[in-house]
């Protein structure tokens, strides 16, 4: 992945620009001057990542057993599929860890967040 010129928080609220309905695909693009694929790209991932999706993280990511074991608890319980509690316990973690960003919450159901909160 190359370095963005755009900002988390830009991508961000262009996507949700999208989703509210003020515009299609190819009138947003045009309005921020990005590429219409790229919006298509960056929509996409917020669905299937929520915020965190554009968050960057530096070098290799090392979890605790217990964190492991956590989440394979909820899925086992099915609470959520892999990659929503994973997607979720991490943006808790982010979220918790940086008081200069805004809190991040991945769409995820209540009970599985709750095993985060």
């Amino acid at each position: 992945m190359s370095k963005s010129k755009h900002t988390a928080e830009w991508k961000i609220e262009i996507v949700k620009k999208y989703l509210a309905g003020e515009g299609s695909y190819a009138t947003i693009a045009a309005m921020h001057s990005i590429g219409e694929k790229t919006l298509k790209d960056w929509v996409h991932r917020y669905r299937e990542q929520g915020e965190t999706g554009f968050w960057r993280g530096t070098g290799n990511k090392h979890y605790s057993k217990t964190f492991k074991t956590k989440c394979v608890e909820a899925v086992l319980r099915g609470d959520g599929s892999v990659d929503d509690i994973v997607a979720n316990a991490i943006s808790t973690i982010v979220s918790t860890a940086s008081t200069s960003r805004t809190k991040i919450a991945a769409p995820l159901s209540d009970k599985a967040r709750a095993l985060w909160v």
